[in-house]
């Protein structure tokens, strides 16, 4: 008699863990496929409001960016230059990063769909640092 209840208690405790796993796994998928549709015709609710690409070579005051046509880029788009500074919390271990604006360029060609030609505006920008304009 003791082993069958041991057993329905067992059964039991496995269909309540079986049904949250299974619950939380749907939720789950629910939260990663959402936002899809939103990005299925085109670049997406994102660059309508935000674009954003990198420097990915200079040459004095002249230089490649990873934004083009696909991001509407246009040619006199004025970008500015965000540069992730390491940030440290009085510790030996980095916390963190902030984002700190240490300049523009300009979009002077359009080369393709991905890649724009650039002058600097104003700054000491480097390779890496990330191009970003908000739409107003």
């Amino acid at each position: 008699m003791e082993f069958i209840m041991k057993t329905q208690t067992l059964r039991t405790s496995l269909s309540r863990r079986s049904f949250a796993f299974a619950l939380a796994a749907l939720l789950g998928g629910l939260t990663i496929t959402a936002p899809l549709p939103a990005f299925a015709d085109g670049p997406g609710i994102y660059h309508k409001w935000i674009m954003r690409g990198q420097i990915l070579s200079l040459d004095g005051n002249t230089g490649l960016i990873c934004v083009g046509k696909r991001d509407n880029a246009e040619v006199g788009q004025v970008l500015e230059v965000i540069r992730q500074v390491p940030v440290t919390t009085g510790g030996p271990r980095r916390s963190g990063f902030q984002p700190v604006n240490v300049g523009q360029v300009r979009i002077v060609k359009i080369t393709n769909d991905h890649y724009s030609e650039i002058e600097v505006v104003k700054g000491d920008l480097k390779v890496n640092d990330t191009v970003e304009l908000e739409r107003k």
